[in-house]
C-alpha cells in the first residue's frame, strides 16, 4: 500500500498497526532513524550516537542497575564507554518493547553488559548502523 495509506496510530506514545497483529518501535539519533516491525511478538530498539560516558556519570545519574556498574567496573577503562552506551539502548529497546519506555526508571533493567543476550523475556541483539552510533533490538521471547 502506499505510504500514506498505512494505518498508524499512537497508542500511550508507541506507534501501533491498527487493524493488525504488529509491533512497531523506532528511534533516531545523529541524524539517523530505524525502525523495527514484528508480527505476533513485540518489538523494542534504540538507536544512539556512541557516547564517551563515564563509569562514574552514569552512577551519579542513577540508571545503571547494580550487578551492572559491577560488570562495567571490572571492564578496562578503553571499553567502559561503548559498553555504557550499548548498556543505555538495551535497556531502552527492552523498556519500548515492554510499552512503558523512560516511565519506567532504566535502573529496573538489568543488560548482560555484552553485545547480546536475554533480559527477562526479551532477546537482545545489536543492530549494524553507522560508525558513531550504537542499536539494539529486543525481541519478546515467547
Amino acid at each position: 500500500m502506499a505510504p500514506a495509506d498505512v494505518p498508524l496510530a499512537e497508542v500511550a506514545g508507541r506507534p501501533t498497526v491498527t487493524g493488525r497483529d504488529l509491533s512497531v518501535s523506532c528511534s533516531a539519533a545523529g541524524g539517523l532513524g530505524l525502525v523495527a516491525v514484528a508480527e505476533g511478538m513485540s518489538i523494542g530498539v534504540d538507536l544512539e550516537r556512541h557516547q564517551k560516558w563515564r563509569l562514574s556519570d552514569a552512577l551519579d545519574e542513577g540508571w545503571l542497575h547494580p550487578a551492572e556498574a559491577e560488570r562495567l567496573g571490572a571492564l578496562r577503562r578503553g571499553r567502559r564507554a561503548l559498553a555504557l552506551t550499548r548498556c543505555w539502548t538495551q535497556k531502552e529497546a527492552v523498556l519500548k518493547g515492554v510499552g512503558v519506555g523512560l516511565a519506567r526508571h532504566p535502573s529496573t533493567v538489568c543488560t548482560p553488559c555484552a553485545d547480546s543476550g536475554i533480559i527477562d523475556n526479551w532477546r537482545i541483539a545489536p543492530v549494524s548502523v553507522p560508525r558513531g552510533h550504537v542499536a539494539t533490538v529486543a525481541v519478546e521471547l515467547r
